[in-house]
């Protein structure tokens, strides 16, 4: 592997913090050493950590993917409307836009005499969840 020189210019207050970030690690180790390291570590960043208090059950991200397709949305786009529609729902007592959404499908399905895709979400939910179709 063929190296290349990169010159900067560093303040003398950085220089010195940088001196003292090497004289506290291994010896021997210049200030390039902690440059190259820095550089490496801003151009190979590690994965960010998952907090276990947002990751959902593997049936629950089924069940989001199914959604995500018969709304034709990204499964994110699905997880934050059910979210804003569960605070609008605590805040404002309004019915969350992703609900009212799926029940507008549904009554759109029963007009046309159509049945939804087979397989998809309206399919399976009670006609209870997805409220009655008007008769007009």
């Amino acid at each position: 592997m063929q190296g290349h020189q990169l010159r900067v210019r560093i303040t003398a207050k950085h220089r010195t913090q940088l001196l003292a970030i090497s004289s506290g690690r291994r010896q021997g180790e210049t200030l390039s050493d902690i440059v190259r390291e820095a550089i490496e570590a801003y151009l190979k960043p590690k994965p960010p950590q998952v907090d276990p208090d947002f990751v959902i059950s593997k049936e629950s991200q089924c069940h989001v993917r199914k959604l995500a397709k018969h709304l034709d949305r990204s499964p994110r786009q699905v997880i934050e409307d059910c979210v804003d529609g569960v605070i609008g729902l605590f805040e404002q007592q309004k019915p969350p836009l992703i609900v009212l959404e799926l029940e507008l499908r549904a009554k759109y399905f029963a007009r046309r005499g159509d049945t939804p895709r087979k397989g998809s979400i309206a399919e399976r939910l009670p006609d209870s969840a997805l409220g009655s179709p008007d008769p007009t």
